[in-house]
């Protein structure tokens, strides 16, 4: 996976470009459905036995962030509803 970061005065964007159809996939499956986007930055991170990232308490600190996706609790009206459509 290609990671690009370009931070400009005006914004910030993080592009994610698949190299193995793998990758498609996981990127094809963040349009499935509505999401949120938060920001976290902590320690280094690893998997756990229940399948989550978390940081690592007795790792060195090397900062590290972390882009949280989750379900989209906002609920958007459809255009039959006279509200905009997302992609």
């Amino acid at each position: 996976m290609k990671i690009t970061l370009l931070i400009t005065e005006d914004g910030s964007q993080v592009t994610l470009t698949p190299e193995t159809e793998v990758e498609e996939r996981i990127l094809d499956a963040l349009h499935l459905e509505p999401l949120d986007i938060a920001i976290r930055r902590a320690g280094q991170f690893g998997l756990t036995q229940g399948g989550y990232f978390r940081e690592f308490d007795n790792s060195p600190r090397i900062e590290s962030t972390m882009l949280v996706l989750t379900k989209s609790r906002r609920v958007e009206k459809t255009e039959a509803e006279g509200g905009a459509t997302s992609d």
